[in-house]
């Protein structure tokens, strides 16, 4: 590659201190540069006197991807573009770089790439403005709204505008995050406005869920009373040229942009908008709730799912009309689809005498509920369980407390790990008993059946929305903000797989194991510990040394004394520590403090009464071995009538 460059350039670059130039950047960032620098002053000596131009050949190999890069047109171009490559460079050195970089060249001779890359490095995060936002409306009574770096992205487009070309989606579509993290829906929709002028960036489902999460925003930010109803009447105005949009430009309704329009008419209480929503996303008007409308297929329609519900009856009841929440909640109760088989009689017929109402009420419908309950499901029908008490969930704990040498944790762990091994233990006598009875009814092993398809949710962000109050909360900023507006489809659920006895067995068995040889571990630790801790402060007891004694501790406060350590007596030190004298000749001893646990006391006491009773049967044996025969009575009688 052949690059022309001027003469006075080259006498500008061969006269240059580079060290001196490369001082404020860095450089092994400047990997474009140094092989040009050494190609002119290599090629300056060969310079024909009559020609105005030097003839410089550069290498094709400046980059490790081995593609060709153009030399950088003038200096304030080429430190723009070290600043935006560098990954330390703040906001506002990007910002007055990109400054400096205008009023020395025209804005022509300035990239798309560059403008598009300092479009995005001159603000900042999502994250941080949404901090700053909040932290500025909770400190000003009246905070003017709008972004902080408006401006900025202003004259970044004006500039793209000024090349020639046009801002891509993803341009327009990072300033309206920027803007629907600080709540500025004028911006907003300036931009949205923008977009629909324009051939190529035209709106699609991302664009309306950002500006609707910027009205969204919004209506959460705290404000005085006598600015909240021109903030509400605002939105329910840019709410409104929204939904007219979205029908004209034909775009669908996804699970995103449904639930920042439920979000938004919680604060408007936009009775018609809301019937109007629920015509066309779910297929429900509210004037004749029992049918679909004649102009909506059934295919194109959001399951209505209990959230929904919940939310038609919260939002008419915010609205005060109580005769619409009581007539949906009577009709909508009933699924939709099936709604005809109720009311297909009421509307052949004139005279509804004969037809049953759609639901029952009080008792009869607890009675058929309990008779449904009490059934015992199929086995396909019960899910596998999701979560597991095993080793791995024991074995942090009980680390932590081995660490910090905490006694009170450690015994906790050391029981709770008992009581799971029982429970664990009847599980696995219960399932295979069960086990057994279906192979003696030749049901096992039970078959396989189609897989169902599981129902989606409504909603694809983290938690569903309710209609609770239209009071301020700050906990409502990252409600708003927490639904992604890039999410515009329905999530992939994995269908809920069914109980597999086998596996479940063999799981129960492996946690059986695992936990009973971490609870004699455990156990052997416990007695471990509690001996130091006993040794260490019976040291101390013996020096004369103070100790910290629970005890005495919540005495002195409630005597309102600081001092918690005590000195103790080794008298009384031995009675709290529990030591015992060796028993009987046998070598028993009483069993340490730290033998306190059910199982190891009970084995203890059989073993004292095993001894105790073969102590009694040997001293029994010897004293009926010590007693003289009796003599038989009638062996006396006989003898004495003998003459």
């Amino acid at each position: 590659m052949t690059v022309f460059l001027p003469h006075s350039f080259v006498v500008f670059l061969s006269g240059l201190n580079c060290t001196s130039f490369f001082r404020p950047l860095k450089m092994n960032q400047c990997w474009f540069f140094l092989p040009m620098l050494r190609a002119v002053r290599r090629h300056s000596s060969s310079r024909s006197p009559g020609r105005r131009y030097t003839t410089a050949t550069f290498p094709t190999s400046f980059a490790f991807d081995r593609e060709e890069t153009a030399a950088p047109i003038s200096i304030p171009h080429l430190k723009l573009k070290m600043v935006l490559s560098s990954a330390v460079s703040t906001t506002n050195h990007v910002w007055n770089t990109y400054l400096d970089a205008l009023n020395s060249i025209e804005s022509s001779e300035i990239d798309l790439e560059t403008h598009q890359n300092v479009l995005r490095r001159c603000t900042s995060s999502t994250e941080d403005m949404r901090k700053g936002s909040k932290k500025r409306y909770l400190r000003l009574s009246q905070p003017a709204a709008g972004h902080a770096y408006e401006d900025r992205f202003q004259s970044v487009i004006q500039n793209i505008l000024a090349l020639g070309r046009r801002p891509s989606i993803e341009d327009y579509h990072f300033v309206l995050e920027q803007f629907a993290a600080v709540g500025h829906s004028i911006g907003s929709m300036q931009v949205y406005k923008e977009m629909k002028g324009s051939s190529k960036c035209q709106p699609n489902n991302v664009t309306i869920a950002l500006v609707l999460q910027s009205i969204a925003h919004r209506l959460v930010v705290p404000e005085r009373k006598a600015d909240r109803s021109d903030t509400v009447h605002h939105a329910a105005g840019l709410l409104k040229q929204l939904l007219d949009d979205m029908q004209n430009m034909g775009l669908p309704w996804t699970s995103t942009n449904m639930d920042l329009t439920i979000r938004i008419m919680k604060h408007t209480s936009d009775e018609e908008s809301f019937n109007n929503l629920l015509r066309l996303c779910y297929g429900v008007d509210m004037r004749y709730p029992d049918k679909l409308p004649l102009d909506t297929e059934a295919s194109a329609l959001l399951p209505f799912t209990t959230h929904t519900l919940n939310t038609v009856l919260n939002m008419y009841g915010v609205c005060g009309n109580v005769s619409r929440l009581v007539q949906a909640f009577e009709v909508l109760t009933v699924p939709l689809p099936h709604a005809y088989k109720h009311f297909a009689a009421a509307f052949d017929d004139d005279d509804d005498f004969g037809v049953n109402p759609p639901e029952l009420h009080s008792r009869l419908v607890s009675a058929d509920l309990r008779r449904k309950i009490i059934v015992t499901p199929h086995l396909s029908d019960v899910h596998a369980p999701s979560m597991s008490v095993n080793r791995n969930m024991f074995l942090s704990v009980f680390g932590l407390s081995n660490r910090n040498k905490n006694i009170t944790l450690m015994r906790w762990v050391h029981d709770k790990l008992a009581k799971v091994l029982k429970q664990k233990k009847a599980d696995l006598l219960h399932f295979s008993n069960f086990v057994k009875h279906l192979k003696k009814k030749g049901q096992w092993p039970p078959p396989e059946l189609p897989s169902r398809n599981p129902q989606v949710p409504m909603s694809a962000g983290p938690e569903y929305v309710e209609i609770d109050d239209v009071r301020w909360r700050l906990a409502d900023i990252d409600d708003v903000l927490a639904v992604d507006p890039q999410r515009q489809h329905l999530p992939s659920l994995h269908p809920p797989k069914p109980l597999d006895l086998q596996l479940h067995l063999r799981i129960l068995q492996s946690d059986i194991d695992d936990l009973t040889q971490l609870s004699e571990y455990i156990r052997s630790v416990l007695a471990r510990t509690i001996e130091r801790v006993k040794d260490r402060l019976g040291r101390r007891v013996w020096k004369g040394k103070d100790i910290f004694l629970k005890s005495e501790a919540e005495k002195a406060k409630v005597a309102g004394q600081d001092k918690v350590r005590v000195q103790v007596s080794k008298d009384k030190w031995r009675e709290i520590a529990n030591y015992k004298p060796k028993l009987g000749k046998g070598g028993l001893a009483r069993p340490p403090s730290h033998f306190h646990h059910e199982r190891i006391r009970r084995e203890f006491a059989q073993q004292v009464r095993a001894e105790r009773m073969e102590k009694r049967k040997a001293m029994a044996a010897l004293k009926s071995s010590l007693k003289p025969p009796q003599s038989d009575p009638t062996s006396v009688a006989d003898n004495s009538t003998q003459p």
